[in-house]
């Protein structure tokens, strides 16, 4: 995983209308519409957010008609993970500089 888009997870994931809306894609393919509901902002408030999460690649979206659906991306939250475990930290007290 690629430093920008490691940059742009973790701004992503720095907002709680954010993390609502994975909590609630995290149950399935919703429709902006539903998700407006759920969150009781405006359309374009969601907008913003739904902008910040497709550029991190967290979420996709899929276009029927004037209507957007969007869905979480399995794959990069995968390797987001893989890279949070692969984070190397010692127990071990580290000696005076």
């Amino acid at each position: 995983m690629k430093e920008k888009q490691l940059l742009l997870i973790f701004k992503c994931l720095s907002d709680s209308n954010r993390l609502q809306i994975l909590n609630y894609l995290g149950d399935g393919e919703l429709c902006a519409c539903e998700l407006l509901e759920f969150l009781h902002i405006s359309q374009s408030t969601l907008s913003y957010h739904m902008k910040i999460m497709l550029q991190c690649g967290l979420v996709k979206v899929r276009q029927v008609g004037k209507w957007s659906y969007y869905r979480i991306d399995k794959d990069v939250f995968v390797d987001f993970k893989n890279y949070i475990n692969d984070l190397k930290y010692s127990d071990k007290k580290r000696s005076e500089c």
